[in-house]
């Protein structure tokens, strides 16, 4: 599915037609101008948020756990709970996000009063 950059690619032409169309049409003329014609923007937009989440699923638990230092550890989960809601608003994964940003609650880093 990441080499193919599924399911991202089965939504990208309708996530950017509906851009494009926020935007008044400056998305498409932009990627005209940008991009050769050979290459297709839905692709290159699905690869890209496939590899990038798949970078941040598989970097994100051992950043946590050996994060030194709370501001740190509070940054990423600052940076993972967006995450997720992005997932949860562009992509409409349904219950799965929000399970995600439950489960950040595992790595909250202790207070000194649970370390007595």
């Amino acid at each position: 599915w990441l080499i193919h950059h599924e399911p991202v690619l089965s939504w990208s032409e309708s996530m950017l037609g509906s851009l494009d169309d926020a935007l008044a049409g400056s998305l498409s003329a932009w990627t005209d101008r940008v991009l050769p014609t050979a290459w297709s923007l839905p692709r290159i937009f699905a690869g890209l948020v496939s590899y990038t989440g798949a970078l941040f699923d598989l970097s994100f638990p051992p950043l946590m756990l050996y994060a030194s230092g709370r501001v740190r550890k509070c940054l990423l989960l600052l940076f993972a709970l967006c995450f997720h809601l992005l997932n949860k608003i562009w992509f409409g994964l349904g219950v799965f996000p929000w399970l995600m940003m439950i489960s950040l609650l595992l790595f909250l880093p202790q207070t000194e009063a649970a370390k007595k």
